[in-house]
C-alpha cells in the first residue's frame, strides 16, 4: 500500500513538473529555410546556410473586431498544436476564436503567418477594422532598414514590407501580403499592419488575414538605385546605397512568385 501510494505522489509531481515548464520547441523546415516555435509563436528563423539563426523575443499581433481591439499580450497561454507543416496556435477573447498558423511549404524560402478570427455567438456578421499582422522584436541591432513604398501614393497604396538589415550581411524581409501597409521600426522591434474595414458574415467562417512573412537572406553589398536615371543624365560614379541590395530584389521577388497560380517559365 505503502508503495502503491508513493508511486502514485511520484506520478503526481512528474505531471506537475511537466506542467510548470514550458512547452518545447517545435520546429519547421524545409531544405531552404528553418523556423522554431516557442510557447506564444515563432521564436528563430534562419536560412539554412546559416549557423545561427535570427531569434525573436516577441511575436504578437493585434486586431480591432467589432470596435474591440485584441491584443496577444493581454491574452493568456495559448493551445499549440501541429498538423504536418502547419504550427497553430489558438487563443480564446470573450465571444471571439482566434488562431495563428504558421506553415512553411517545401518550395518556400520563408516563414507564413496567417490570423483567423471566429465568433462564437451574436451576430449574422462582424466588422474587422483593423490588423496587426506582426508586431515583434529581434535580438540583433538593426544596422538601417529599407521600406519599399508605392510609387504612386494618389492611388492610396502605402508600404510593400520591410527590410532589416542585421550585422554580418543578413537580414530579414517582413511583410503582408497588402499594399496598404502601416510599417513601423524602432531599434529591434517592427511592426506591419494594415486595415482591412470590413463586414465578414458568419457563414463564410473565419476570417481569414492576408499572409505575414518572414524571409531571412544574406546581402551582397550590391545595391540598386531607388529611382531610374533620368535619360541623357550622366551615370553617377560612385555606388548607389539608397535602393535595395540585389539580394533583397530576389527575395522580394522570390516570396511574390510562390504564390502565382500562373507559373512563367
Amino acid at each position: 500500500m505503502v508503495r502503491t501510494w508513493l508511486l502514485v505522489l511520484c506520478a503526481a509531481a512528474a505531471a506537475m513538473a511537466a506542467r510548470a515548464q514550458p512547452s518545447a520547441s517545435l520546429v519547421l523546415e524545409n531544405a531552404s529555410v528553418r523556423a522554431e516555435f516557442g510557447p506564444r509563436g515563432l521564436e528563430a528563423v534562419s536560412d539554412r546556410t546559416w549557423q545561427d539563426a535570427i531569434h525573436l523575443t516577441r511575436d504578437e499581433f493585434a486586431v480591432t473586431v467589432d470596435g474591440r481591439t485584441i491584443e496577444s499580450t493581454a491574452l493568456g497561454e495559448p493551445q499549440r498544436t501541429r498538423t504536418g507543416d502547419i504550427v497553430t496556435y489558438t487563443w480564446a477573447a470573450g465571444a471571439y476564436r482566434i488562431e495563428v498558423r504558421y506553415e512553411i511549404r517545401p518550395d518556400w524560402r520563408f516563414v507564413s503567418k496567417q490570423i483567423a478570427i471566429a465568433r462564437g455567438s451574436g451576430g449574422d456578421t462582424m466588422r474587422v477594422d483593423t490588423i496587426r499582422a506582426i508586431d515583434a522584436a529581434i535580438d540583433a541591432d538593426v544596422e538601417s532598414q529599407y521600406v519599399p513604398r508605392a510609387p504612386r501614393p494618389a492611388l492610396g497604396t502605402k508600404a510593400y514590407g520591410m527590410f532589416l538589415r542585421l550585422p554580418n550581411d543578413r537580414g530579414l524581409l517582413a511583410l503582408v501580403q497588402n499594399p496598404f501597409l502601416d510599417v513601423h521600426q524602432d531599434g529591434r522591434s517592427f511592426a506591419i499592419g494594415y486595415q482591412p474595414e470590413m463586414e465578414w458574415p458568419r457563414g463564410e467562417g473565419p476570417f481569414p488575414s492576408d499572409r505575414a512573412l518572414f524571409v531571412p537572406y544574406v546581402r551582397t553589398g550590391r545595391s540598386i538605385a531607388a529611382e531610374m536615371t533620368r535619360e541623357w543624365a550622366p551615370v553617377p560614379e560612385e555606388p548607389t546605397t539608397s535602393g535595395m541590395d540585389e539580394a533583397e530584389v530576389v527575395a522580394f521577388t522570390d516570396a511574390v512568385r510562390s504564390f502565382l497560380l500562373y507559373k512563367p517559365s
